[in-house]
């Protein structure tokens, strides 16, 4: 196993917990957390000896802020310039997700702060979501001129079309607090924070308990079953997104992640 430097991999017995770990950060997703979390995943799937894992932040301030935007801004400044044309400063969701990995062993999500952008994409993810009093999820993709189509399909079945459009629509400052979470289904418990962790591997002890060939099975079923829903809808949102790309050229993205660095609004009109 790789020394892993911007996530914790712990493994007690059968089950194993997964932490992102760059807490002056906001357990935002760089390059290297990317190439890591991908790595964990992997390394999770095809370990015999580990039957469930659980998925949480370092801290009680974020669980993950999304994408790091100090990594996006050089990336879409080099895009701007001509360069870099090929590379991408982090994987997008179908890479880092379990679900991209093919994961049929059971995921908990203890969402133990804010959850923002690319980071709605590891709840919506999981299998089983519980979340402290701290946790509250924003989409702010529009705010800085960028969209996050892909994501937000992902909610399509877990929450409301309404509460999607507000967090699609009314970017940075929309927040859908845990206990509204959890009144529209997408979190199945809310409690303090001191007591997330134990009731993630009260929940991980009990999944243990049962016969895992079944289990396995059993969420396989229910992952074809989503796949054959959300096929189609997913295949829809990806024209409109690599259009937006083709046509702005991440220009409205140079502005908006500089404003983002700078701490200002972003002004699209200079762009």
């Amino acid at each position: 196993m790789t020394n892993f430097e911007t996530i914790l991999y712990e493994v007690d017995g059968r089950m194993v917990t997964i932490t992102l770990n760059r807490p002056g950060a906001g357990n935002s997703v760089s390059d290297q957390l990317s190439a890591e979390i991908e790595e964990a995943w992997t390394s999770f799937r095809d370990d015999p000896a580990l039957d469930v894992a659980i998925l949480t932040g370092t801290g009680e301030r974020a669980f993950c802020l999304g994408a790091d935007m100090h990594t996006m801004a050089g990336y879409f400044a080099a895009r701007d310039r001509g360069e870099e044309e090929e590379r991408k400063p982090v994987r997008g969701l179908e890479g880092i997700s379990a679900r991209s990995h093919n994961i049929m062993k059971p995921i908990i999500c203890a969402v133990n702060g804010r959850v923002a952008g690319l980071g709605i994409g590891f709840v919506a993810d999981s299998d089983i979501v519980i979340a402290s009093e701290n946790a509250a999820f924003t989409d702010p993709h529009v705010t800085w001129g960028g969209i996050s189509a892909g994501g937000l399909v992902r909610l399509v079945g877990r929450l409301p079309i309404s509460a999607i459009l507000r967090l699609a629509y009314l970017g940075k400052g929309e927040w859908l607090s845990a206990q509204r979470a959890y009144e529209l289904g997408f979190v199945s418990e809310v409690m303090p924070p001191a007591e997330l962790m134990p009731r993630a591997r009260a929940l991980a002890e009990r999944i243990l308990t049962a016969n895992q060939a079944a289990l396995r099975v059993q969420k396989e079923a229910v992952v074809k079953a989503l796949e054959t829903y959300l096929g189609p809808i997913t295949e829809a949102a990806r024209e409109p997104h690599m259009r937006f790309n083709a046509e702005t050229k991440y220009k409205n993205m140079v502005e908006g992640t500089s404003a983002f660095i700078e701490h200002r609004p972003p002004d699209f009109e200079k762009q």
